[in-house]
C-alpha cells in the first residue's frame, strides 16, 4: 500500500489541514515555522505513538467545542485480495472499505474530553446507501435473512 493523503484535524496550528502526497513527493519543503514538523510528528503519532506521544497540547488553542484531534491516513495501491479467515478470500471494495476515491482511509480521533486518550479507529467508506438496511450490523441472524427477503 502506499500513503496518498494527510489529514489533521484541531492538531496543533492547524485546524484543518490536507497533504496530498504523488509518486514525486519526498520532501516537506517550507519556510521555518509553517508546520513541517507538525504534519511529519502527526504522522509518527498516527503510525506509532512512541516517538512523539500525543498529549493535551497537540489541541488546536482555537478549538471551542470540538476538544478532538483526528488524523486520517489514505492509501492506494491496495492489495488483490484479503483473508477474512482461512477458507475466505475477498477484496477491501467487496468489503465496502474503500473511501469514494477507491483508497484505505483510517481516521484516528484522540478525544481530550476524556480522562484517558486513547484513539478511536474508523475505516471512512463509501458504504452503500438503503435505509431498509442501516442497522445490518447489528442485526441476529433471523433478522438477516428477513431483511435479505424484503430486498430480494
Amino acid at each position: 500500500m502506499k500513503l496518498v493523503r494527510v489529514k489533521v484535524h484541531n492538531f496543533r496550528g492547524y485546524n484543518d489541514a490536507e497533504v496530498n502526497i504523488d509518486d514525486q513527493m519526498t520532501t516537506i519543503i517550507g519556510k521555518n515555522d509553517v508546520g513541517k514538523s507538525t504534519i511529519v510528528d502527526a504522522l509518527e503519532i498516527f503510525f506509532n505513538n512512541s516517538v512523539v506521544k500525543i498529549d493535551k497540547n497537540d489541541l488546536n488553542i482555537h478549538a471551542e467545542n470540538d476538544q478532538s484531534v483526528s488524523i486520517s491516513c489514505e492509501f492506494s495501491c491496495l492489495p488483490q485480495n484479503i483473508i477474512i479467515d482461512s477458507t475466505q478470500r475477498t477484496n477491501l471494495n467487496d468489503e465496502y472499505l474503500v473511501n469514494s476515491n477507491g483508497n484505505l482511509e483510517i481516521k484516528k480521533v484522540y478525544d481530550f474530553s476524556k480522562k484517558t486518550i486513547t484513539p478511536e479507529i474508523f475505516a471512512i467508506t463509501k458504504y452503500p446507501d438503503n435505509p431498509e438496511l442501516a442497522d445490518l450490523l447489528y442485526l441476529t441472524h433471523t433478522k438477516l435473512v428477513s431483511a435479505l427477503k424484503k430486498i430480494a
